[in-house]
């Protein structure tokens, strides 16, 4: 085989090595434009109230599988449009923005929703027996969020600007610490007022000790059809 056939042939390898990188290059390409959304401003979920130092590092804010069993023994087609309409109240700019752009940003809504479980039903179990306490919780995070942005403004502000960010920034996380204190306040009460009802129960049991052991023995030799609480 003469030069002009070695050289033919190495040009023809690289040509199918070429076409064979460009296929995969295109084919990942796709791929990200099918499932991956721009997520809009706005779309994270009021978290419960943390301390105001970072959090330390691996603490993940996923959901663990103790939440996730809750949530599949939990969730329907219903409840979760339920859910999706709670969240839509509070965060009406993140269920619009869903809206407009489709069956894929609506996956995406919902994809967030399984990711921040624990999140999102600490709020939605607020709205449902504290509106006021969920208000706060997003009032919270949205404050939570602005700092986040104001922070990021800060590393590449001059420092004429780094002063009236810092400023700002001091403003806002001031309110910050009013409303989570303010959170913890509310669920402090709550807790009180459950455990005074804990209690009432407890009193109100060693009053009727002897007539509740009887009855269940009653109940354990005859099984009655009434039951009561053991």
């Amino acid at each position: 085989m003469d030069e002009n056939s070695y050289s033919s042939t190495g040009i023809l390898v690289k040509v199918l090595v070429v076409l064979c990188v460009v296929n995969l290059v295109a084919f990942g390409w796709l791929a990200f434009r099918e499932y991956r959304t721009p997520p809009p401003p706005g779309r994270q979920l009021a978290p419960p109230p943390q301390p105001m130092e970072p959090h330390a590092r691996g603490r993940g804010m996923g959901m663990g599988n103790k939440h996730r069993q809750m949530m599949t023994d939990w969730v329907d087609r219903d409840k979760m449009r339920d859910i999706y309409n709670i969240l839509g109240q509070y965060y009406p700019e993140v269920k619009t923005w869903a809206e407009q752009r489709g069956p894929k940003a609506r996956r995406w809504f919902r994809q967030t929703i399984w990711k921040r479980w624990p999140r999102v039903m600490a709020l939605v179990e607020a709205h449902r027996k504290d509106p006021e306490l969920a208000e706060k919780m997003v009032e919270n995070d949205k404050l939570d969020k602005q700092a986040d942005a104001m922070s990021r403004e800060y590393q590449y502000a001059s420092r004429e600007q780094k002063k009236a960010i810092r400023k700002k920034l001091f403003e806002l996380l001031s309110r910050q610490f009013e409303v989570r204190q303010w959170i913890r306040q509310r669920r402090l009460e709550d807790l009180e007022k459950q455990l005074a009802k804990l209690r009432t129960e407890l009193d109100q049991r060693l009053k009727k000790r002897n007539e509740l052991i009887e009855y269940q023995l009653k109940r354990k030799l005859r099984k009655p059809s009434e039951t009561r609480d053991w």
